[in-house]
């Protein structure tokens, strides 16, 4: 009986969380208490002492309230609730379905302030309380992490509800605190914009903020690694990967995400792909050409994503840029990956030229030159999207030549030649050689 089922999880959820954090009271750990209106504010407040009285007790009921408010802490309470809630989902994991909120919603709560316990809360209480919180806090992430665990067992559709659910928590949330502004009306186009949470309308700051994203992509990396078995044997669309890949891209490319949670997102990815191309889960060469394929174009998506939403925003890039920052770690993880797994990669080889290909822009005379004909053949000039970008992309082009040339099917050495060209044309001087054996 779902509807019973899932309305005791919802108690049971409430109950796993401080109620100041689930009626917006939590705005962040480190949150600067509202000033209230000060004496001079209003000039009849000079005028007698039952004013200054007056005033002064406002001004402490409002720090006293301040302080109760941003300072939630979870409670022996709060952390059986927790336990029971993620027991009872590990007992009931394959029948979920769509109740996979109601036990993540209040898991990812409970991660934000149990990561902030030992910096607040340890200092503020008794050594004894301490030792008995902190007994409870270890618990609970014991059966967070079993109940992650107990995924490895479910079939491909109930693990599908889950994973959609945990992405589900990576947007439709708003970016900034709103303690005194109106959100704005939602937007059909922006899919990733934040939202306060459903069962939870908390208020953050920029930490608080951050680490509302920190939690669900861990627990993403986290049941990525744990199903990696699943996520490569099985039809990409079935086992999860396109879905997974899809948030994680979106999710990287969006601009209403804070730029240290793109980040942090974009690692996820490069750590799934180099997992999946240096594994040796796969058996059959189809099987393992088609994973190695599938991984790199994960990355070579998550570019083209982050290069089609600079263009139609119209930005610049440069090496401080965002975007620029979040391809050069592409990259990177595209070099150590081949370094790794190089000598056993029997496909994919196009996109990983293609990848480095990445690392330049074009520029048309046609367009750049004022006055020129649209019809004259001048040659396209390539730049690098910045040096940082060139020096990685060639490190992994001389690689490649020095150990890996033997591997390159023949019908890859034009985008190479190509590639080695577009290196050979730079004025920039990056300080490197191409010495291949």
């Amino acid at each position: 009986m779902t509807t019973p089922r899932d309305a005791f999880l919802t108690t049971l959820g409430k109950t796993a969380v401080p109620v100041n954090v689930r009626t917006g009271g939590f705005i962040s750990p480190t949150a600067t208490p509202v000033e209230t209106p000060g004496l001079l504010s209003n000039a009849k407040g000079l005028l007698g002492v039952d004013a200054l009285s007056a005033q002064s007790t406002n001004i402490d009921r409002g720090r006293r309230t301040s302080i109760d408010i941003t300072t939630p802490s979870l409670t022996t309470r709060n952390l059986l609730c927790l336990r029971a809630l993620l027991n009872l989902a590990i007992a009931l994991g394959p029948t979920l379905e769509n109740a996979w909120l109601i036990i993540l919603e209040p898991l990812r709560q409970a991660d934000m302030l149990m990561a902030s316990w030992t910096s607040r809360n340890k200092q503020s209480i008794d050594q004894s309380s301490a030792q008995a919180l902190n007994s409870e806090v270890s618990a609970a992430m014991l059966a967070a992490d079993r109940l992650f665990e107990s995924t490895v067992d479910f079939p491909n559709e109930a693990f599908l509800h889950m994973l959609t659910a945990l992405c589900k928590l990576l947007h439709d949330r708003e970016p900034q605190a709103t303690e005194t502004r109106a959100p704005a009306p939602p937007s059909g186009s922006q899919r990733h914009k934040r939202r306060a949470a459903s069962s939870s309308s908390v208020s953050f700051g920029t930490e608080a903020y951050e680490q509302d994203y920190k939690s669900p992509l861990k627990r993403i990396g986290s049941l990525a690694h744990l199903n990696l078995i699943r996520l490569l044997s099985y039809d990409a669309s079935e086992s999860g990967w396109d879905l997974l890949i899809n948030e994680l891209i979106a999710f990287v490319c969006s601009d209403e995400v804070a730029p240290t949670a793109r980040q942090a997102a974009a690692n996820t990815l490069s750590g799934l792909v180099k997992d999946a191309v240096t594994s040796d889960l796969t058996e059959s060469p189809e099987q393992r050409n088609n994973v190695q394929c599938r991984a790199f174009d994960a990355l070579l998506n998550e570019i083209k994503g982050l290069k089609k939403e600079g263009d139609a925003a119209q930005r610049h890039h440069s090496p401080t840029d965002g975007d620029t920052r979040i391809q050069l770690d592409a990259l990177s993880a595209l070099q150590a990956t081949v370094e790794q797994a190089g000598d056993t990669l029997t496909a994919g080889w196009n996109i990983v030229l293609e990848l480095l290909l990445t690392a330049f822009e074009e520029r048309d005379h046609n367009v750049a030159s004022a006055g020129k004909s649209s019809t004259s053949s001048e040659p396209i000039d390539v730049d690098f999207v910045s040096k940082a970008l060139g020096r990685t992309a060639y490190d992994t082009v001389q690689l490649i030549c020095s150990d890996f040339l033997s591997s390159i099917p023949n019908d890859c050495f034009t985008t190479l030649i190509d590639l080695l060209f577009r290196f050979c044309k730079q004025t920039d001087d990056l300080n490197v050689s191409l010495t291949v054996c």
